[in-house]
């Protein structure tokens, strides 16, 4: 079963003043929970299954561009 996730006007709001740092920080904290979590529900798969298929395993927020 998926979850459904209801968003509130207040909460849209709120979203669309975030800064771009503000939002890479929460796709990096999205990215690092999710990946915890299928690292839990999946037995290790090895590379040689899915050779062109790496894990993003550094944090990607220190090499995020800066807007000009």
């Amino acid at each position: 079963m998926k979850t459904v996730q209801h968003f509130t006007p207040e909460y849209l709001e709120r979203c669309s003043r975030m800064s771009a740092r503000e939002i890479l920080q929460f796709l990096e904290e999205f990215r690092l929970l999710f990946a915890a979590q299928a690292a839990l529900q999946q037995p290790a798969a090895s590379t040689a299954d899915c050779p062109h298929e790496k894990p993003v395993t550094e944090n990607l927020l220190p090499t995020a561009k800066r807007p000009h």
